[in-house]
């Protein structure tokens, strides 16, 4: 979204947006992200509904990731999906995430 919304234009997303993304995405397997002093540790990535460097592409760009209580480090990536994380002990969003 850009510039200036109204109420009217913004849609709250439904509670169990999570549990919606598991069952209609696709899994990341956390053995397929690296891993750094133990976290995983997502970074220079594409993620969209074409491009999934950690496996099958899901037509409709949902993903998601159990993170098995790791920590979870998003950095220098482009993330033009849905991207649910469940069971992270901590998750940080930094540098160039778009």
């Amino acid at each position: 979204m850009h510039g200036d919304q109204k109420p009217a234009q913004v849609t709250i997303p439904p509670r169990d947006v999570v549990k919606r993304s598991i069952t209609l995405g696709t899994e990341i397997p956390a053995d397929k992200i690296p891993r750094f002093n133990g976290e995983l540790l997502l970074a220079n990535r594409l993620l969209t509904k074409r491009d999934n460097p950690s496996g099958p592409v899901d037509r409709s760009g949902i993903y998601w990731i159990d993170a098995g209580g790791a920590r979870v480090i998003i950095k220098d990536c482009r993330l033009d999906a849905t991207l649910a994380i469940t069971n992270a002990s901590n998750i940080r969003i930094r540098d160039g995430v778009v």
